[in-house]
């Protein structure tokens, strides 16, 4: 009997598990809130979050940028980003597989305008050791680099502007031709 109560104890503390995990994966028009963000991936069980926040920088090959303005492609960026969590999760494993793998992925994209300093993209990745988290961190944000239709345009302060062309996309290399290439060079 004791042992059919550990048995059903330990089959609910997998299913906690995996009502606990969760990728988040969003497009925002307005300005990213990191702290809330953040805490998305804070939990008792885990004991590292590892962040990545991409901001605009203020210059550019010696130019000064006055503001970012992204374009995406929403439906398929949404869909690419859950594929990037998808791939973390086969990479990591998960939480409620395991006590190594992952616990909560958030990938957010702003679009629209972003002004110096301001986050324009943002990536959390919890997990019970730092290893995975910050291992994961690293590749999320390469990969959205690589895969996700989001396209980036430079405005400058001498009143020219400048679609920027991002050679580790996928998406660019196979058509050059486009008006607008992707780039996330944070």
């Amino acid at each position: 009997m004791e042992d059919k109560r550990e048995e059903d104890q330990h089959q609910q503390q997998q299913e906690n598990k995996k009502e606990m995990i969760s990728d988040i994966v969003e497009l925002t028009n307005g300005p990213i809130d990191i702290l809330a963000a953040t805490q998305r991936t804070v939990r008792d069980e885990t004991g590292a979050v590892s962040t990545f926040i991409g901001t605009t920088r203020n210059h550019f090959q010696g130019k000064q940028v006055l503001r970012l303005e992204y374009e995406a492609y929403e439906p398929m960026a949404l869909s690419e980003m859950r594929s990037i969590c998808a791939k973390l999760r086969l990479q990591f494993g998960s939480y409620d597989q395991t006590e190594r793998g992952l616990a909560d992925i958030v990938l957010i994209h702003r679009i629209g305008e972003v002004p110096v300093s301001e986050a324009s993209v943002f990536v959390a990745v919890s997990s019970v050791h730092r290893s995975e988290s910050l291992q994961a961190c690293a590749l999320a944000i390469d990969l959205i680099k690589e895969s996700v239709p989001v396209w980036k345009k430079e405005f400058y302060v001498d009143g020219s502007s400048s679609w920027k062309e991002n050679c580790e996309c996928s998406l660019s290399r196979s058509s050059s031709s486009s008006s607008h290439s992707h780039n996330h060079d944070h």
